[in-house]
């Protein structure tokens, strides 16, 4: 979920801009684990942020995250 404005969740942080939400079954621990290292991955690239704000709609947000580089475990 991208937020242009922000959300504030506390007065001693940032706006927050974007908001990643995984939901999964207990068989898909390991699935989970692997998508949070992707989105860490993805999120430390300098030109995430700008990338994230410009992206048009659903499907750009998307592309985002699946077109973006990072090293994949198999």
């Amino acid at each position: 979920m991208r937020c242009r404005e922000g959300v504030r969740f506390s007065k001693e942080r940032e706006h927050v801009k974007a908001v990643f939400i995984l939901i999964g079954t207990r068989g898909e621990r390991h699935l989970h684990l692997q998508t949070l290292a992707a989105i860490a991955q993805i999120m430390q690239d300098e030109s995430f942020e700008e990338r994230w704000a410009k992206a048009k709609g659903g499907t750009g947000l998307r592309d985002v995250l699946l077109l973006s580089a990072r090293k994949r475990v198999h």
